[in-house]
């Protein structure tokens, strides 16, 4: 039987919050998994979050809606980019999470 391939992607959306939003960002970077995707959804931020996430993670994609869709329209347009980019798997996270993940030794 052949194993199942999964792409997955993060999707995170931010909202003028670019502290909670790069730590979370931190936060999958340091998960002990192979490294994912991740793309940040700015739902039309008018502070310098976009600034500040474009400089500190310049591998994140970076989304910059030019109005607050809301938490779902904010959400929705990271799902309909992850999907375009082949995801089979999505992660939605809210950018104030931090993960603790450890891969489990067999």
């Amino acid at each position: 039987m052949a194993a199942l391939e999964t792409n997955v992607m993060v999707v995170i959306v931010n909202w003028e919050r670019p502290n909670d939003t790069l730590e979370c960002i931190r936060s999958v970077n340091r998960s002990n998994t192979p490294e994912i995707p991740i793309i940040v959804i700015d739902n039309g931020s008018k502070d310098d979050s976009v600034e500040r996430i474009s400089n500190a993670c310049p591998n994140v994609t970076l989304i910059v809606l030019p109005r607050n869709l809301g938490f779902a329209g904010g959400y929705n347009a990271g799902i309909e980019r992850a999907l375009k980019t082949n995801a089979t798997a999505i992660l939605l996270l809210n950018n104030d999470t931090t993960l603790n993940l450890r891969r489990l030794k067999p």
